[in-house]
């Protein structure tokens, strides 16, 4: 059977007792009592090592994969990585750095979260940021002061 693929995971030690530890292709894991938290690149089958290691010290462990990204979430990175097409042109320079601008818009829809968000999100962001505020007084485009 083929060795598993490498992954990276959380390793969270509780205890008082001081503990050192190293893997392959990590920095030195150390816990100086109390709690901590690593993440490395491990195979599953290092797993039970670390894991005996960890409690033959005296201390607990809780060893778990880190949660990868959901659906949604790789849709989204795939749609920022075509926001740098040539075709694709935001209406002011300025817009990427505005607090309203959402290049998560289809293609041909306004970024302008003024324009594309619901009322009431508008509204609270108004109400409740003084950042957004200045950036719509400021807005080369829209001019919405």
């Amino acid at each position: 059977m083929p060795p598993d693929k490498p992954r990276i995971w959380t390793v969270v030690i509780r205890g008082p007792t001081p503990f050192l530890f190293r893997t392959k292709g990590n920095p030195a894991a150390e816990h100086d009592g109390g709690m901590s938290v690593h993440h490395l690149v491990l195979r599953q089958d290092e797993i039970p090592a670390i894991r005996g290691a960890v409690l033959l010290s005296g201390n607990r462990v809780e060893i778990r994969p880190m949660e990868g990204q959901t659906q949604r979430q790789a849709e989204e990175r795939a749609q920022f990585n075509t926001l740098a097409q040539e075709d694709r042109v935001w209406p002011s320079v300025k817009c990427p750095t505005c607090p309203w601008f959402d290049p998560l818009q289809p293609d041909g829809t306004s970024p302008c979260g003024v324009e594309t968000w619901p009322p009431e999100t508008v509204e609270e962001l108004r109400r409740t940021s003084s950042q957004a505020l200045e950036a719509l007084s400021e807005c080369p485009v829209r001019g919405l002061g």
